[in-house]
């Protein structure tokens, strides 16, 4: 990805893309649950486990692969409508699987969202959104257990389901504050930006992703912690 050795050159052929998430204060919405006893055994449990563990591992391995999708995109639309990359909007899946965006403080032409929505599935993120919404669905189903409530904390007891998928977990927000490992490609502008930041990009490919992902990482989050407190922001707790 050795596109110049001059930085100021490498960081002016294009804008970044602010990678810095929205901080918003958690204010779960509480609904009063009668507290219930469990009476089911450690066998009545045993298939929950096994999704539970399944659909934790699809969790991450969905926003990493998005996360890699997300880069082609933002190459795309840095060459045919960069201003858009500038404003606030963010994207999801509704009920029928199809893409969603999430107009934010800045207005949106027809002809805008419908860009976002066409690159967006051009590059293949509908498909890594919905795996990310089935993954998240069936972690917190399979955490209610076999008589379908949850103890204490647990992120169980928070009700995201195919329906209010949209209204809860958005998607550029996890892409922009996801940390990223030293495999995954940003755009070049990006690569040089933070590359220059450990002391320029005279080394192998490989010691140049690591720096990259090094500097880029630093104030992010693994996926699931954002996840997580994207459901706890906007999500209400039934169970």
């Amino acid at each position: 990805m050795d596109i110049s050795n001059n930085p100021a050159a490498a960081t002016s052929v294009q804008p970044l893309e602010s990678s810095q998430p929205k901080q918003v204060e958690p204010k779960p919405k509480e609904v009063d649950v009668a507290p219930a006893k469990r009476q089911s055994s450690f066998e009545d449990w045993e298939p929950f486990y096994a999704v539970m563990r399944d659909t934790q591992i699809g969790v991450v391995t969905s926003s990493n692969q998005m996360r890699q999708l997300y880069t082609g995109f933002q190459n795309a639309m840095l060459q045919e409508n960069p201003e858009l990359l500038e404003k606030d909007w963010d994207f999801s899946v509704d009920e029928a699987g199809e893409l969603v965006i999430i107009k934010g403080k800045d207005a949106l032409s027809d002809s805008e969202i419908d860009q976002l929505t066409d690159t967006l599935e051009k590059f293949g993120i509908k498909d890594a959104m919905n795996s990310l919404a089935d993954n998240v669905i069936g972690n917190l189903t399979a955490s209610r257990g076999p008589e379908g409530f949850a103890e204490g904390d647990s992120l169980g007891r928070f009700d995201v389901n195919k329906e209010n998928f949209k209204d809860i977990v958005r998607g550029r927000e996890l892409m922009l504050g996801m940390q990223i490992s030293k495999g995954t490609q940003l755009t070049e502008g990006q690569s040089m930006h933070y590359a220059m930041k450990t002391g320029g990009t005279g080394v192998n490919q490989q010691e140049f992703q690591s720096r990259v992902a090094y500097e880029y990482n630093k104030g992010k989050q693994p996926a699931s912690n954002l996840i997580v407190q994207q459901i706890m922001i906007r999500a209400e707790a039934r169970y």
